[in-house]
């Protein structure tokens, strides 16, 4: 997703898939003018935060997937650096040069993660104007500006029932809060609580302040959904179904090949509804100024009554993603038509049946991510 006058990051669909022939890497590894951005810590640097290293550690580690967009030679940027023996060898897919830190940032990445780092489309505001739009909003969600409101909010909306309060500005369930009535999960009082307080005191930059208060639903299962914004209106890449932890972590994509308009375990009026809900997404990210790659998630749950309902915008990331990701990884590695895969994101080794390991696992001071695909035999 990037801004219209941003350079050829935004490249279309087709070559941000497979890439394209003119990239020129710099074998010194100094700063390089193009190249891959997998700048997977740009929510973070939106709000002006520093993630722990932990984290990005394993942000990087998990970057390295972007190697599906890359042509031999070209370099791969990672927010921290990477051993690249972590790299397995697959067909169809290279081992680029890995590069970190500021000074061997691409100065006009071919391909990016997210070209714009604009905090307008990065913050979940724009998630709760567009689900108003669509009318896709939860009842009792709200945006809180602070923690008097948010009080507020909890007594009228939340007092017996369970919530998730998540950041303006954050990724993959990261500093995202869950409680029940006034009190986080944990029992401390949301009134004393620091990690509630730092919400609305800490950040400084436009868009970074503030939490999106929703309703904690019982999930049944994720999706998503990869497109384009191009000059000539949104292209669909594909719907995917998400593996995610408990807490909403990221694990994993499980998609179809060559079936855009379907995913595993989405059912059909479901897929329908997506699909309108992604083009609708595309028009007001266009609307403000905006072309390139994006995604929508969203989840089936179930309600008091026990019957399936489905929600169609969870959240909007204005930027590529992992389901993109996924499906350039199996275009390119396996170059099939049809079939069902997975792309696997873990901690530990890569199982030895693995059908296509990817990533290893770091050594003793680095991460334990690992990834791999999988075809998925139907029984």
């Amino acid at each position: 997703m990037t801004g219209r006058d941003a350079d050829d990051a935004s490249a279309g669909p087709a070559e941000g898939a497979r890439g394209t022939e003119d990239a020129a890497a710099d074998p010194s590894g100094g700063t390089t003018r193009r190249g891959v951005l997998a700048n997977l810590d740009v929510e973070a640097r939106a709000a002006g935060a520093t993630l722990p290293r932990n984290v990005q550690r394993r942000l990087s580690a998990a970057a390295t997937l972007l190697r599906a967009f890359a042509e031999p030679g070209e370099p791969l940027w990672t927010p921290h650096p990477v051993d690249p023996e972590r790299l397995y060898p697959a067909p169809g897919l290279p081992r680029p040069p890995l590069r970190s830190g500021h000074a061997s940032r691409p100065e006009a990445p071919r391909v990016s993660w997210c070209a714009h780092g604009d905090p307008r489309v990065l913050s979940r505001r724009f998630d709760l104007a567009a689900a108003d739009a669509l009318d896709e909003r939860l009842p009792g969600s709200a945006f809180v500006d602070g923690r008097d409101e948010l009080l507020a909010r909890l007594r009228a909306d939340h007092a017996a029932t369970p919530w998730v309060l998540k950041p303006a500005l954050s990724a993959a369930g990261r500093g995202a809060l869950r409680g029940r009535g006034e009190r986080l999960a944990d029992g401390t009082p949301v009134a004393d609580a620091p990690a509630v307080a730092a919400l609305f005191d800490a950040p400084t930059i436009d868009g970074a302040r503030g939490a999106l208060l929703e309703p904690w639903l019982d999930r049944l299962d994720d999706f998503g959904a990869t497109a384009w914004v191009t000059d000539d209106g949104v292209e669909v890449l594909g719907l995917h179904r998400l593996l995610v932890t408990a807490g909403g972590g990221f694990r994993g994509v499980d998609l179809l090949a060559g079936r855009a308009d379907e995913a595993p375990g989405l059912l059909a009026h479901e897929a329908t509804r997506l699909l309108e809900v992604v083009r609708a997404v595309g028009a007001r990210l266009a609307a403000a100024g905006c072309t390139g790659p994006f995604g929508v998630d969203a989840f089936a749950w179930l309600d008091a009554s026990g019957a399936r309902r489905f929600r169609a915008l969870g959240e909007v990331n204005a930027r590529l993603g992992f389901g993109a990701v996924a499906r350039a990884l199996v275009s390119r590695v396996v170059a099939v038509e049809t079939g069902r895969w997975t792309l696997h994101l873990a901690r530990g080794p890569v199982p030895t049946e693995a059908d296509v390991p990817l990533l290893a696992p770091g050594g003793p001071q680095e991460d334990d991510t690992s990834a791999w695909l999988e075809v998925v035999r139907e029984a």
